[in-house]
């Protein structure tokens, strides 16, 4: 945020509010461009997730086309893209007022729903089959680095958390996946979670500003949540489905 780049907003817009949305995105990026364009969507009545998303949609579009469409085409230009890993990820995804509203623009590390802590992996690597293949197993991000250290046929330490995904994108991997864990320190309560295949289970945690990691105490409010029949995690379970509450609490 600011979402400065408007043409997946512009069907949702009168004219004379792209305009002057224009105007405030030509004046560039500062954190009073921020405020300003959020305030003239409030005012306009347009802090609703179908123009939001719309706008993140067209930051999205631009570091395509000015980042990684013209890195790839730099690499083919210099006879490098055949031998080149490229990974692209993401250290967070984006709220649009699914959980909260004040969370529906410029938002983001308050929580752990998977709107922010499922974020893109696509890995490109020279000589591997199953291009083009989509595997929708969970993997973690601590999983990036031994991947590519194994794809350069460099040893993993024995000291890193994460596994290796070559064996996972080669189609050999027969190993269940391990539990991923998140955390969102960063500002008001600490939130931890863990989800271990069809299962989430979140925690929340009074904020203590001075030190910021380790589970203490009872939490202030946890849920869970089945994955799978309730991908947008609307419906907490963790009152019925106690044992798998107290299985995952165990492993968190």
């Amino acid at each position: 945020a600011p979402y400065l780049h408007l043409e997946y907003a512009r069907p949702l817009l009168e004219e004379h509010q792209y305009e002057e949305l224009s105007a405030i995105a030509a004046r560039g990026r500062s954190l009073k461009t921020n405020a300003d364009f959020r305030l003239y969507l409030e005012k306009q009545g347009l802090l609703r997730k179908e123009v939001t998303s719309a706008l993140y949609d067209g930051g999205i579009r631009f570091v395509d086309e000015q980042l990684i469409g013209p890195l790839i085409r730099q690499l083919e230009a210099a006879g490098l893209y055949e031998d080149t890993i490229i990974v692209v990820t993401s250290d967070h995804g984006e709220e649009f007022g699914e959980h909260r509203r004040e969370g529906i623009y410029g938002t983001h590390g308050g929580n752990l729903y998977e709107t922010l802590i499922r974020v893109p992996l696509i890995i490109r690597a020279p000589g591997e089959a199953g291009a083009g293949r989509e595997i929708r197993q969970q993997v973690r991000s601590i999983d990036i680095a031994p991947t590519i250290l194994d794809l350069l046929g460099i040893d993993v330490p024995e000291e890193m958390e994460g596994r290796s995904l070559v064996p996972l994108m080669r189609g050999t991997d027969t190993a269940a996946p391990p539990p991923a864990v998140s955390e969102a320190t960063s500002q008001g309560p600490e939130w931890k979670s863990i989800r271990d295949g069809r299962y989430k289970l979140l925690y929340v945690l009074e904020g203590d500003e001075t030190s910021r990691a380790g589970l203490r105490g009872e939490p202030i409010r946890e849920y869970l949540f089945d994955i799978t029949a309730d991908p947008n995690e609307q419906n907490n379970i963790a009152g019925k489905a106690k044992d798998k509450k107290h299985e995952l609490e165990g492993k968190l």
